[in-house]
């Protein structure tokens, strides 16, 4: 972690309505990395070591929340944001180039730090390091606490910190202040009016409204009881080629909308098919950057809406697009208010459960290529295994020419990895259906993928025909061809094997056929005593034309 200096600035900073969400949260969940969010930069070019640590330092100078610790406050629940003059951020050097496999090696450490829970108080909020897998090829790693930054931030500082190393390389010797950034305490003002405002009351009225009554849980804990908030979640990921998601934005332009709405409208045909419901309830992460001030500024603004999207299942897909449309531009005009406010408007603690929202669904456009292009590779984001939600799917739309990455992070309190691979998969084929026909009914959509309606006809299929039983003479030969040399028959101190009494069988069959017996006639030759019985039988059998 980096040292900081003793704070000098006099002013401190309550937390911000996203913070308190999260602080809140982070305190039920101590010791749990549930926000730590970021990931690593891979670049294809030989680095500067001390020109990157120019430019990191430079970074963190120009962005008032990276030189900001949280300091307790006596008998209170909330700490307070406290700005420091400087901050020294070290940017440890991890040389893994002599590595059997520096790859692998590197996502380990990475992934290990990644997960290494923060210390809140007095301490920044965020960790880097440089990783050099080889000469021309590093990974800046980073990694930050949602109480500093969210994903629109971070993509902020990556094209900054770009535009400083760059700058460095050009002029090595440069030694001009760098640029400062808006500063995240304007929008601490910002949070504070709006609390005050009666636009804050009216948003109030309008989500207590929606959620007069309770959605249906979308998913229930596999115990059948409470669930263990320390619960692991796993992720898969699927990734969209650029051919099929270069459709589906095509399809979005035709219709008139979004990606998002057709990925969010395919998330509703799923849930409500399988779950049998006519509503959707879905978590919806917004920016909640009203301006270009902020849209620039570097700090924690995102918000949830908690949408309800309440359609029924008798439309089509593209009414169904439509009514999506009209939900949200509704939702957005009240998208400022903190959903934790809505828990408290509603009384959802006397409920019992433990969340309002059981899914969320993330939508994330940035061009990361852009903002850090002088590093010249993608930004990868990381994940942690300690997401407490039920289900969180998020789009990562981070490159404009690369396959699109969709994380499915469920809890297994909830699913399984078996029922999360039948929502990725059913996810996919709804979507490559409403592709080619937008109007399809929403009933009429299939959930099942190919392969498995392959299997289901063949499961359907009707039996085949059965095969004629077999005669007395296949099943002997049958045991003749598998145990020739088995005893068939025993009588009085005399046995015959399979094999001889086969071919004394033949023997008699040929004898019979030669003196032109007919097939009426055949039964009354069998004699009485036991081999001889057997042995005619058989040869009547045979030359009857059973052989």
């Amino acid at each position: 972690m980096g040292a900081t200096t003793t704070p000098s600035l006099p002013s401190s900073f309550a937390l911000t309505a996203p913070q308190r969400e999260i602080w809140f949260d982070q305190l039920l969940h101590a010791q749990v990395p549930l926000y730590n969010i970021g990931g690593y930069v891979e670049i294809n070019r030989a680095i500067d070591r001390a020109l990157f640590d120019r430019a990191i330092q430079g970074l963190v100078a120009g962005h008032d929340v990276l030189r900001t610790v949280l300091q307790p406050v006596a008998g209170a629940e909330l700490p307070v944001q406290v700005g420091c003059d400087a901050v020294i951020a070290p940017v440890p050097f991890i040389d893994l180039s002599h590595e059997a496999d520096p790859v692998q090696a590197s996502a380990a450490w990475m992934q290990e730090r990644f997960v290494a829970p923060f210390t809140l108080y007095a301490q920044p909020l965020y960790r880097y390091a440089l990783i050099r897998l080889r000469d021309d090829r590093f990974r800046f790693f980073f990694v930050y606490h949602h109480l500093v930054t969210d994903g629109w931030g971070i993509s902020l500082l990556n094209k900054r910190l770009g535009r400083l190393y760059a700058a460095l390389l050009e002029d090595p010797q440069a030694c001009a202040a760098p640029p400062v950034h808006p500063a995240y305490h304007a929008f601490i003002e910002n949070d504070r009016a709006y609390a005050e405002s009666s636009r804050f009351e009216d948003d109030r009225r309008y989500w207590a409204d929606k959620y007069q009554s309770l959605p249906e849980p979308l998913f229930r804990p596999k115990t059948g009881g409470s669930v263990n908030r320390q619960a692991p979640s796993e992720r898969q990921v699927l990734w969209l080629d650029q051919a099929f998601y270069g459709r589906l934005r095509a399809f979005a332009t035709a219709a008139d909308t979004t990606p998002f709405n057709v990925m969010l409208g395919a998330l509703y045909v799923y849930f409500t098919r399988t779950a049998r419901l006519d509503e959707l309830a879905v978590g919806l992460p917004i920016l909640n950057r009203g301006g270009a001030a902020f849209k620039d500024t570097v700090g924690l603004f995102i918000n949830m809406i908690p949408s309800r999207l309440s359609f029924g299942t008798e439309l089509s897909f593209r009414e169904l697009l439509r009514a999506i449309g009209r939900t949200l531009r509704g939702d957005y005009r009240h998208q400022k208010f903190p959903i934790g406010e809505l828990y408290r408007a509603i009384d959802f603690h006397r409920s019992g459960r433990r969340q309002l929202i059981d899914l969320q669904f993330n939508y994330a456009r940035h061009d990361h290529e852009t903002e850090s292009g002088v590093f010249q590779g993608p930004t990868i984001a990381l994940t942690n295994d300690g997401k407490q939600s039920p289900l969180i799917i998020s789009v990562w739309e981070f490159h404009e020419h690369e396959d699109v990455q969709v994380d499915f992070v469920y809890n297994l309190a909830y699913l399984d990895e078996a029922e999360a691979t039948s929502i990725k998969t059913g996810f996919v084929q709804i979507l490559e259906q409403v592709i080619d026909d937008p109007d399809v009914a929403l009933g009429a959509l299939s959930l099942v993928s190919p392969a498995d309606q392959q299997l289901l006809r063949q499961w359907n299929a009707p039996p085949a025909e059965p095969a004629p039983p077999a005669t007395l003479v296949e099943r002997f030969e049958s045991q003749v061809a598998r145990h020739p040399q088995r005893t068939a028959v025993s009588h009085e101190g005399h046995t015959l094997s399979y094999a001889a009494l086969n071919r004394r069988a033949n023997q008699l069959a040929h004898a019979l056929i030669a003196q032109g017996v007919g097939p009426d006639t055949l039964v009354g030759l069998c004699t009485t005593r036991s081999l001889e019985m057997m042995i005619g039988v058989l040869g009547v059998l045979k030359a009857g034309g059973a052989y």
